[in-house]
């Protein structure tokens, strides 16, 4: 939305600029805490109480934070994981950002919508919406689904399953991207029948597109549509291939550069040594242990068995430490962003990430957001 003429922009639109600076975002606390613990749920707020988020919103904006990540889901965790508020309540990635968007002027917000869930009109006519009253700051995170939970809440009887899931995604995302064109067209595909002419308002131009995925079909899926790829995976060994395959899929695809790799990690940062460790470690020691057995195993079914990757980096420590982490990694492996995940987020612990964010400016491997337009 623009302003009345002659007074400055209220929102600023956020371009996609590939201009090597690093990219940092929020994995937004989208439950009451990232993992079952029973200290969190005494110490972080409700993820309900729209007044924290608000506050944690303005105190990432002001430290140089791009964009936060607004994860979803429809079924409720298990009996014990609702006992710490772990998945229930839980924010609604479309709506949720409104408030955030009202109360932010750069901060862009990366809605989760499944491709399982919501027809491909619906997620146009979102989108539509927020693009436009954000300002041109919102963004998607394409996600399949894989939830039995989920799939029977919707009436699925058989969920596509295995590669054919992003074939299935392929297709959704080539109806969703004719219909943002608010052209009439017709397409008769192997799962959608769609035709017509989607009312206004259409995107002011293609919102961010990103995806998170360890398989190769997935990997493949990133590079031919996604700007940014998410992950967990940062062991050294394995970054040169993830690299390689995804230039190599962008070129397949006709793309001009493949999507940058931004890591998923958790971060807590205090002022004294040691401080930071002491304290996450008793955050994970505290975890609800019914919770996290079944918890554990929904990620180990997606990581095929492998759960070690699909923990996050761990950023603990004092400012110059994490700072100096990231540095490190962005040396080795060319770290091209992180998201931060905050077992604690407070506005207080958002208010941290701006002293981080300034050792990497002095560094030269981050430039502020307005001295670059404001761009993902």
């Amino acid at each position: 939305m623009n302003s009345a003429p002659g007074n400055p922009p209220r929102t600023v639109r956020k371009p996609r600029v590939a201009d090597g600076s690093m990219r940092f975002g929020i994995f937004w606390p989208y439950h009451r805490s990232p993992v079952p613990s029973q200290l969190l749920l005494q110490r972080n707020p409700s993820a309900l109480d729209l007044d924290a988020h608000i506050a944690l919103a303005r105190s990432v904006e002001a430290a140089g934070v791009d964009f936060a990540l607004i994860a979803d889901g429809y079924a409720r965790g298990s009996d014990a994981a609702s006992e710490v508020e772990f998945q229930d309540p839980r924010t609604h990635a479309v709506l949720w950002p409104l408030p955030i968007f009202m109360n932010t002027r750069t901060l862009g917000v990366i809605s989760t919508i499944h491709t399982s869930y919501v027809h491909p009109t619906q997620t146009a006519r979102f989108s539509g919406y927020l693009d436009y009253l954000s300002g041109g700051r919102w963004g998607w995170n394409i996600v399949n689904g894989f939830r039995d939970e989920e799939a029977g809440l919707f009436g699925v009887k058989q969920k596509i399953v295995g590669e054919t899931f992003y074939d299935f995604a392929d297709e959704y995302l080539g109806v969703v991207e004719q219909l943002w064109k608010g052209e009439r067209f017709a397409h008769h595909g192997q799962w959608f029948d769609v035709e017509g002419v989607l009312s206004g308002p259409h995107p002011g131009g293609r919102p961010l597109l990103v995806s998170a995925s360890v398989s190769p079909r997935g990997q493949r899926f990133a590079a031919t549509h996604c700007d940014y790829l998410f992950t967990v995976v940062i062991g050294e060994d394995s970054w040169p291939k993830l690299r390689a395959d995804l230039a190599a899929h962008a070129d397949e695809a006709g793309r001009e550069r493949p999507p940058e790799v931004i890591v998923i990690g958790d971060l807590l940062v205090r002022e004294k040594p040691g401080e930071a460790r002491a304290e996450y470690d008793l955050i994970m020691s505290t975890r609800h242990e019914a919770a996290q057995k079944i918890w554990s195993a929904a990620k180990s079914k997606i990581h095929r068995g492998n759960e070690k990757q699909a923990e996050p980096l761990e950023l603990v420590g004092t400012t110059r430490e994490v700072a100096d982490t990231i540095l490190r990694l962005r040396e080795r492996v060319g770290l091209s962003g992180v998201m931060f995940r905050m077992p604690l987020w407070h506005a207080s612990e958002g208010e941290r990430i701006g002293p981080v964010l300034d050792i990497l400016e002095r560094e030269g491997v981050w430039t502020r957001p307005e001295h670059r337009g404001f761009s993902w």
